[in-house]
């Protein structure tokens, strides 16, 4: 009786857990391909670098402004990557 039970419900138990997960990160996945386009800039107008992160050493003594910038539109203004945090 009990293998017959465990045969019947067996079938429905696995169709029940084989449905997908629900996306939970999805909404993380697109922060962080924003993280990793946007750089950062001193808004002193002498600056010539960006930065991937605004604690880099060369960006802590920016005492201007910082701007969050595209990678491609540091690099159309004329900026290079800093070579401490790249």
């Amino acid at each position: 009786m009990k293998r017959l039970l465990l045969a019947l419900l067996l079938p429905i138990v696995g169709t029940i857990t084989a449905a997908p997960a629900p996306p939970y990160n999805s909404g993380f996945a697109q922060v962080k391909a924003h993280r990793a386009t946007a750089v950062y800039l001193c808004a002193n107008g002498k600056s010539v670098v960006y930065h991937s992160s605004r604690t880099c050493a060369a960006m802590r003594r920016c005492s201007h402004t910082v701007r969050v910038v595209s990678v491609s539109e540091a690099t159309a203004t004329g900026h290079r990557k800093c070579m401490k945090c790249y």
